[in-house]
């Protein structure tokens, strides 16, 4: 990626999901990310006018690890961008394919987005905060109604999965497969900074059954640029995902003070027990 030019971020929303939840499967799970889209793949158009905006979208994966369908879940609202994405993955994303609980290899799905962006990334306040989805899905995947809460200053770029599209595959295994009678899927985001507000991960409470875990915990330096981050822990049908780390996390706005920040970031996907 050349620098001072562009700058694109693959940002994990809901990570990935099997197409068919069995127990002891295990997901589809991506090979090559740094060479799914880069800098030199904006379109001169777009860039020319000066626009910029996140894709969101759903990739279903066949039993070989190559994208079979691209389908773009949220629009950038710049339709070239939207069309790009979807070509590059289709063209250059590779995956180890799901498994079933047999250990053969079969379809699966992935769900994430990209930023696409001209200028510096955006600047992130030094709080904590967090983004916590409902979601009512039936047994098919269809998603009955959906809901959320903000707390603390959320940045923009999380964007929302009240816009899933459903029924599907991935809708399917956030509620743990086909089965009988509605179920609750709680997705939240959590940023909890030390010394400062922290929100409770409402997926590890006693009544709640964790699909998916993926944490990291990092620092924030007084200029702002996050350092020293590391995995803090993955569970479920994100266990060997990319960690946080990779979502383009800052940079922070600079605080006064000469110690960094110690700053948790969490990701958790879960269901009623």
């Amino acid at each position: 990626m050349r620098k001072g030019i562009n700058r694109l971020i693959l940002i994990s929303c809901l990570s990935a999901a099997p197409a068919v939840a069995q127990d002891g499967g295990t997901p589809a799970k991506p090979l090559n990310t740094a060479e799914w889209v880069t800098a030199d793949d904006y379109p001169a158009a777009v860039k020319r006018k000066g626009e910029s905006g996140t894709v969101a979208f759903a990739l279903s994966i066949d039993a070989n690890g190559m994208v079979a369908a691209c389908e773009v879940t949220l629009s950038s609202r710049v339709a070239l961008l939207d069309e790009t994405t979807c070509r590059l993955l289709t063209e250059r994303a590779r995956f180890t394919p799901a498994r079933d609980a047999a250990g053969n290899a079969v379809a699966g799905t992935f769900s994430s987005k990209f930023h696409w962006s001209l200028g510096p990334p955006p600047v992130s306040p030094m709080a904590s905060w967090q983004r916590v989805t409902y979601l009512h899905i039936g047994p098919n995947g269809k998603v009955l109604d959906c809901r959320e809460e903000r707390k603390g200053p959320v940045p923009e770029a999380t964007g929302s999965i009240c816009w899933l599209s459903s029924p599907s595959a991935f809708t399917i295994g956030l509620r743990g497969g086909i089965g009988q009678g509605n179920r609750l899927v709680i997705s939240e985001m959590t940023q909890n900074v030390a010394g400062m507000t922290t929100y409770t991960e409402i997926g590890r409470g006693p009544d709640r059954r964790i699909t998916g875990l993926n944490a990291a915990t990092f620092e924030a330096w007084p200029s702002g640029k996050v350092k020293k981050c590391a995995a803090a822990g993955q569970d479920g049908f994100a266990v060997g995902l990319p960690s946080p780390c990779t979502y383009g996390l800052g940079p922070f706005m600079p605080f006064d003070g000469k110690a960094p920040r110690k700053i948790r970031y969490s990701i958790i996907t879960s269901i009623e027990k």
